[in-house]
């Protein structure tokens, strides 16, 4: 037989289910000017929330405020699973993805690797 602690633990732990799940479905597209350093530490950061978000209406510019080094392997803007590459949440026409690099360096990492 159940006690209403029982019942009431189960309940919460239900309703905290249900609210972790609506938070992560409820995550925005990029739109608008993304500054980095500001809203990202770098853009690498960006790049991840980009292709994890999709673009929304109008599009996405990534503006750099100063130089940035590319993470091992470079940037991959897409990819397998990449919420830019189909979808509602995918880059078109219109919801164009563009890096300003706002005279700063994107400096490769090195050695490169061949391919």
């Amino acid at each position: 037989m159940l006690n209403y602690n029982t019942i009431l633990l189960k309940v919460k732990c239900i309703l905290i289910f249900i609210f972790l799940i609506t938070i992560q479905e409820s995550t925005a597209q990029l739109n608008g000017t993304y500054n980095i350093p500001g809203h990202y530490a770098d853009l690498d950061l960006a790049i991840i929330a980009l292709n994890a978000q999709g673009v929304g209406a109008g599009g996405v510019t990534l503006s750099l405020g100063a130089a940035q080094t590319a993470p091992v392997g470079g940037y991959v803007i897409g990819g397998a699973g990449s919420s830019i590459v189909s979808g509602p949440n995918a880059t078109s026409a219109t919801n164009t993805v563009t890096i300003n690099g706002g005279g700063n360096s994107i400096t490769a990492f090195s050695p490169q690797t061949v391919g």
